[in-house]
C-alpha cells in the first residue's frame, strides 16, 4: 500500500516518507519516545478517571476517543473498500487518548468506507469492553443499549 501524499503537505514528499519510515519503525519497536500501554488494573483506570475529573472537570471518563481518515493510494482492485464518505480513498487511525493526550491505544488499518462506530466495533478494545474484562467495566456494552 503507498500513501498518496496531495498537496495540502508542507513537507517535501522523500522527507515525509523517511519520517514516515522512523515513526513506523519506533512503534513497531516500542520506542521510548512513542510508547502506548491500555490501562490493565483498577487503579491505573482510576488515575485516568481522575485526571479528566481534575483537569477537565469530566466525571467517570476514562478516555477520549477519535479517528482519522489517513489518505492512501488504492490498493489494486479494491473497487470502493477504501473509499470514505469525504470523496478519497483511506484507512482508518483511531486512538484513545487519556485526560494529558497520552495515547492509550490506537488502532490503525481499518479500510476507509467503515463508519465510527464500526471501526470501535472492530477493534480489540471493543472486545475487552463487550466481555467486561477491562477491571473499570462492571457492565457489558450491550446492557447500555
Amino acid at each position: 500500500m503507498h500513501i498518496s501524499w496531495g498537496t495540502t503537505t508542507s513537507w517535501e514528499p522523500p522527507s515525509l516518507s523517511m519520517t514516515l519510515c522512523v515513526m513506523t519503525k519506533a512503534v513497531n519497536n516500542s520506542s521510548d519516545w512513542f510508547r502506548y500501554k491500555v490501562p490493565s488494573t483498577e487503579n491505573e483506570w482510576a488515575e485516568i478517571n481522575k485526571g479528566f475529573l481534575r483537569n477537565w472537570n469530566f466525571p467517570n471518563c476514562y478516555g477520549a476517543i477519535d479517528g482519522k481518515h489517513v489518505l492512501i493510494q488504492a490498493p489494486p482492485n479494491s473497487g470502493s473498500q477504501f473509499f470514505n464518505y469525504k470523496g478519497f480513498h483511506s484507512i482508518i487511525l483511531m486512538a484513545l487518548v487519556n485526560w494529558d493526550y497520552s495515547f492509550i491505544y490506537i488502532d490503525v488499518g481499518c479500510n476507509g468506507c467503515v463508519s465510527d462506530g464500526g471501526v470501535f466495533q472492530n477493534s480489540s478494545l471493543y472486545s475487552k469492553l463487550e466481555q467486561g474484562s477491562h477491571s473499570f467495566c462492571k457492565t457489558k456494552i450491550k446492557d447500555f443499549f
